[in-house]
C-alpha cells in the first residue's frame, strides 16, 4: 500500500509543474524549432552582423529545415527586409559552406547556380527577394541586417500558467509544456 501511495504522489507532483521557455525582450520564440530569434535593425558586414548577434547573447542563425527557412522568410517579408545574413560560411575558402557550429546541413535552399563563389563570396544570406533561397555574398563588401538565434531559457513553474506578451511589436512568446 505504501508503494501505491508513493507512485500516486509522484504523479500529482509532476502534474503541478509546468516547464516554460522564454526569450529575452526583443527576441521572438518559435516553439516548433525551440529557438529564440531576432533580426538586427541595422545593416552591416557579415562579421559585424555576427558580432551584433553575439552582443545580444546569440549568434547568426543556423537553418535546419524547410519549415524554419519559410518561417524566417516570412519574418523578413513582414519586416520588409529583402536580404539578411545567416550563419553559413565558407571558412577555408574551399567552396564548401558550413554552419558556424561546423555542422554540415542536411537541408539546403541554395538558389539556382548558387553558391557561385564570385569575388570571394564566402558568406550566406537568406534572400527574401527570391522566395527565401540562399545566396553567397562577399562577407565584407555587402551590408545587410543579420538573423540571430539563441536557445530559450527554460523555467519551471508550479501552479502557474505561462503568458504570451507583446512589447513594442516585438512578439515575446513563452511556450508551456506540462510534465
Amino acid at each position: 500500500m505504501g508503494r501505491k501511495g508513493y507512485i500516486l504522489l509522484s504523479i500529482v507532483i509532476a502534474i503541478n509543474y509546468v516547464i516554460c521557455y522564454e526569450c529575452p525582450i526583443g527576441w521572438s520564440y518559435n516553439a516548433a524549432f525551440l529557438k529564440c530569434y531576432r533580426v538586427t535593425n541595422t545593416s552591416a558586414s557579415w562579421t559585424s552582423g555576427r558580432e551584433r548577434c553575439q552582443s545580444f547573447g546569440g549568434d547568426l542563425v543556423e537553418i535546419g529545415s524547410e519549415e524554419e527557412n519559410d518561417w524566417l522568410d516570412g519574418i523578413l517579408e513582414y519586416l520588409a527586409i529583402k536580404k539578411a545574413w545567416i550563419g553559413l560560411v565558407d571558412v577555408d575558402s574551399n567552396d564548401e559552406f558550413e554552419w558556424l557550429s561546423g555542422r554540415i546541413s542536411n537541408y539546403t535552399n541554395w538558389a539556382p547556380s548558387q553558391p557561385d563563389l564570385d569575388n570571394n563570396e564566402d558568406c550566406g544570406i537568406l534572400n527574401n527577394f527570391s522566395s527565401g533561397s540562399w545566396h553567397d555574398a562577399s562577407c565584407a563588401y555587402w551590408q545587410f541586417p543579420a538573423i540571430c538565434e539563441q536557445l530559450p531559457r527554460k523555467i519551471n513553474r508550479r501552479h502557474s500558467k505561462c503568458q504570451r506578451l507583446t512589447v513594442d511589436n516585438n512578439l515575446i512568446k513563452i511556450d508551456c509544456i506540462r510534465v
